[in-house]
């Protein structure tokens, strides 16, 4: 028999905080690195009745009033064009109507950011698997690519940057998160208390509906193309094993298991 009390508190949704009809502060963030998941979430709050965006407030362009963004990092085209981008990214992150937004680019602003912060970890091997795999290093004129530059210093050599960027970004997110889980443990609990922070009623019932209407994660189908073979503990550089190894127990990872 149908529950007739479902049908209620399902059209129930965040919004977001408006100014005379203007998007002008989003509620949360989920964040951590880049190839954590933040795609699958933003889809499982969205179904949930929470409309999160991803990459839409907190894109590789910070917009007209947020910073920082260091000139002297940016190549000449982006001096250039960074006015315009930025202008673009405003203009786009205002007309959004979205309570939060799931976003590795959020990280170097959450010192200002008000609101909850989520932080998504992915494990350190798969995650530099999938980080290579996307190739995103050797795209220079991408706009990720210039947004690494400007907030991270990259080195030239790939599973080092990788590592490093996994260790680096997260720690940096680390103290400003409420919450902090696993990619590979993502469930209706975990969801479910998300929704609870933000006021959502009935939270669990949302989760295991979004779940039935998500039942798999969304941004694969280049990781699986493009990424060619996983990446072992023998393969990470020496010099970072053992840092790498304080970072993910931090984190609640073995290092050298993948599937931990």
């Amino acid at each position: 028999m149908m529950n007739l009390r479902m049908r209620e508190p399902m059209t129930f949704q965040i919004p977001p905080k408006r100014l005379w009809g203007i998007t002008w502060r989003i509620r949360f963030v989920v964040t951590g690195t880049g190839r954590s998941g933040t795609r699958y979430i933003a889809e499982l709050l969205s179904a949930a009745g929470v409309p999160t965006g991803h990459e839409c407030w907190f894109g590789p362009w910070p917009g007209l009033f947020r910073g920082p963004e260091p000139i002297h990092r940016r190549t000449p085209w982006e001096r250039v064009q960074g006015p315009f981008a930025r202008l673009r990214q405003e203009l786009r992150r205002r007309r959004c109507a979205i309570a939060g937004d799931a976003s590795w680019l959020a990280v170097p602003y959450l010192p200002k950011f008000r609101g909850h912060v989520y932080l998504q970890v992915r494990h350190p091997l798969t995650f530099v698997a999938s980080f290579l795999g996307l190739g995103i290093l050797q795209k220079a004129d991408s706009p990720y690519a210039g947004f690494l530059t400007r907030h991270f210093h990259i080195t030239g050599e790939p599973i080092s940057d990788a590592v490093r960027f996994w260790m680096e970004w997260n720690l940096r997110a680390l103290p400003y998160a409420h919450r902090v889980w696993h990619l590979e443990d993502l469930d209706v609990e975990i969801v479910a208390q998300v929704l609870s922070d933000l006021g959502v009623p009935h939270p669990h019932r949302r989760a295991e509906a979004a779940f039935r209407a998500c039942p798999f994660p969304v941004n694969t189908a280049r990781e699986r193309l493009s990424t060619p073979r996983p990446i072992s503990w023998q393969e990470i550089p020496v010099s970072l094993r053992d840092p790498l190894t304080r970072v993910a127990r931090t984190l609640g990872y073995d290092p050298e298991v993948p599937d931990a």
